[in-house]
């Protein structure tokens, strides 16, 4: 969905928060909402604090992995924001 000129607040709090279920599920191997609450709405927004390094989540290798190839269980088999997969040594 493109945001425009009639998109309105709920549609935009409606995406971000499917964005931000999607990224908890992967994360949290089909778990939403265990960390991530999404940014709530105008009228009631989620503020997340973060530490004094600006992490708001401590998540694991994993957890970051299973986020950017969009799937849990399949490290390396690419998808998501890297639809080839990447090499090299995660550390």
């Amino acid at each position: 969905m493109a945001f425009g000129g009639s998109t309105t607040n709920q549609q935009i709090s409606n995406i971000t928060s499917a964005i931000s279920q999607t990224r908890s599920a992967l994360a949290n191997q089909g778990n939403p909402n265990v960390d991530d609450t999404g940014i709530g709405s105008l009228s009631s927004p989620h503020i997340i604090v973060g530490n004094s390094g600006g992490v708001a989540f401590a998540r694991n290798t994993t957890q970051v992995l299973n986020i950017v190839y969009g799937n849990t269980g399949r490290i390396g088999a690419g998808g998501l924001f890297f639809p080839n997969g990447m090499n090299g040594v995660i550390r």
